[in-house]
């Protein structure tokens, strides 16, 4: 988390201050024609409380971009699955931590239709992503995979 120099028991920024802050950081454009900044948890200014952390590395980006080109084959129209998830995906493929953000700024850069995932206030962090569940479902770093079989 961005530490308050000046405030040590300070632990939340207000709507404001990270507006100002959120200035440079990554954009993602949901189908709706909206854009979010991003930091490492996923979109900035949403969930509660208001927080905001280091912008998502190149590098997890990279990674993220050489799994959703495998997912190539699995791109469909409406958003169905959620980033947390299929970042988690990307983790058990990959043996590698990566962030909810780096996720999205893959996705983004490659085109996949999002939209912000409002089911709880909770998930207002995340996004849906347009990637088929039977394609997901089909790979092994899935949740649905057992034994090299399909659930």
């Amino acid at each position: 988390m961005i530490a308050f120099r000046n405030e040590p028991k300070r632990y939340f920024l207000t709507l404001a201050e990270i507006r100002s802050q959120a200035a440079d950081y990554p954009r993602v454009t949901s189908i709706t024609g909206e854009t979010f900044a991003v930091d490492q948890n996923g979109l900035l200014m949403h969930g509660g409380p208001y927080r905001i952390r280091e912008k998502p590395t190149p590098e997890m980006v990279d990674v993220c971009l050489r799994w959703l080109q495998r997912a190539e084959a699995g791109r469909i129209k409406t958003p169905t699955l959620n980033s947390y998830t299929l970042k988690h995906a990307v983790e058990r493929w990959s043996r590698e931590y990566i962030s909810n953000g780096s996720f999205l700024i893959a996705a983004d850069q490659l085109g996949f239709r999002m939209v912000q995932d409002d089911r709880t206030w909770r998930a207002t962090l995340n996004m849906d992503i347009g990637i088929g569940r039977r394609w997901y479902h089909q790979q092994p770093e899935s949740l649905y995979w057992r034994n090299g079989a399909k659930a």
